[in-house]
């Protein structure tokens, strides 16, 4: 084994870990949410959510993949590339609070209740401008601190949840909890940064990288609304067309969905600083690793949708009550968008990495549109179903059939192919060895 793969799979066995313990705290105690408010309270909550995350590219500005990158190139200039990027966040979370409060009233104007759990959801989506700390432990290709900082949010988070079903609290309390998270973002992640012999002081304001921030991370902001407007705009749709009952169906099997989807990009972001030398070093290593990560991402997508698809009609009204019986279906035809979303956590980076961002907002724009298209006519006829079907289809529109049409995009849908028939590839490298 490399010594690059021995560092990756050591990195990503940390984040791989952390990640589990997340995800099963988490989903225990969604479990227990669900079940205690039922579909139309959850619904309600998961409404706010999902309207809310509609915003939250305006609070991330997109610099997520860029502040990592610039790290790993310069790390010298560590403390002006995190002052400017936490400084640029902090300014993008003001103003999304103010186009999320635009965005409810528009929506319901005379839900004053739905308001206010909007505005404390946009606060908390603010706070988040910390983990722009997390990408300074992703270029340092620490995964061990990545994965302690997220394991302790989410026991916060989980704790909070917890308490508030078995304490009967109201609606607002599980909404104030949400947002909380923010909150705990910004102490574990600046506190492991200056436990790690760092100073918050020392983080300085640069206008020149701000300016190069913002003019490469545009094109990333704007791709990154329209993936949020894919990913999260059934529900609100679905909240306007048919009900928050019908959103809390829905809204569950979306969140049993996603819980895997970190492993992907958890996956990615560790090989990324590699990939990105092996760039500069040798083509043709930068090329292996991309078709070798792409196996990997196709055939983990499908081995997880088929397993899914297979068990969850029965488990979910067994785990979540008779209440959420529809869910395991709608489960069922959702989970295969994850096998794109598996192949997009590596597309994303290599359209980064290829300076070749227009196209991210161009495919993710595809997807939006075809998402909205569809829900539009779907919803009605198929509800919580139609939504299922209508996000499977935007995902593929979105990774892969957008970019099979630009020659400079050719490449890697031409790789994600290649994974798509790996068996017979493998097959047919088989026969020729043994003819030989």
């Amino acid at each position: 084994m490399s010594s690059v793969a021995g560092i990756i799979i050591k990195n990503t066995s940390w984040m791989f870990l952390g990640k589990v313990g997340v995800l099963v705290i988490n989903f225990l105690a969604i479990l227990l949410v669900a079940r205690h408010l039922g579909p139309e309270l959850f619904g309600r909550l998961s409404f706010a959510i999902a309207g809310v995350a509609l915003i939250a590219p305006v609070a991330q500005l997109g610099l997520h993949a860029i502040v990592t990158r610039d790290l790993v190139r310069s790390p010298g200039d560590r403390e002006q590339i995190l002052g400017t990027a936490l400084s640029l966040r902090l300014m993008g979370g003001t103003l999304a609070v103010g186009l999320g409060l635009l965005l409810i009233w528009v929506l319901r104007p005379e839900d004053p209740a739905l308001q206010l759990y909007f505005l404390l959801l946009l606060i908390g989506e603010a706070l988040k401008s910390f983990m722009v700390f997390m990408h300074w432990m992703e270029s340092e290709v620490n995964g061990r601190l990545v994965a302690l900082c997220q394991l302790a949010v989410s026991l916060l988070l989980a704790f909070g949840r917890v308490a508030c079903v078995f304490a009967d609290a109201p609606l607002l309390a599980f909404v104030i909890v949400e947002a909380l998270q923010g909150a705990f973002i910004a102490a574990m992640f600046g506190g492991a940064y200056m436990t790690s012999g760092n100073s918050l002081i020392r983080l300085r304001f640069s206008g020149a990288i701000a300016r190069r921030l913002l003019r490469q991370c545009a094109p990333l902001m704007a791709s990154g609304i329209t993936a949020v407007i894919y990913l999260k705009i059934d529900q609100v749709m679905l909240g306007q067309m048919i009900g928050e009952a019908e959103v809390g169906v829905y809204a569950l099997a979306s969140r049993i969905s996603d819980v895997w989807y970190f492993f992907p990009t958890m996956l990615v972001t560790s090989a990324f600083p590699f990939l990105l030398r092996h760039q500069e070093t040798s083509r043709a290593d930068y090329e292996r690793m991309l078709q070798n990560l792409m196996d990997v991402l196709f055939w983990i997508g499908v081995a997880v949708a088929l397993s899914v698809s297979l068990t969850a009609p029965f488990l979910m009204p067994l785990l979540f009550g008779e209440a959420y019986a529809t869910t395991g279906y709608i489960l069922a035809i959702h989970i295969w968008a994850g096998v794109f979303i598996s192949m997009r956590a590596l597309v994303s980076k290599w359209i980064l990495a290829e300076g070749l961002l227009m196209f991210s907002l161009i495919s993710q724009g595809s997807g939006a549109i075809a998402n909205v298209a569809l829900n539009l006519y779907l919803i009605p006829a198929w509800g919580g179903y139609g939504a299922a079907v209508a996000t499977l289809i935007s995902f593929a529109i979105a990774t892969y059939f957008s970019l099979v049409v630009f020659r400079r995009t050719r490449y890697i849908t031409t790789t994600m192919t290649r994974s798509v028939v790996a068996p017979v590839r493998l097959l047919l490298r088989g026969l020729h060895v043994h003819r030989n």
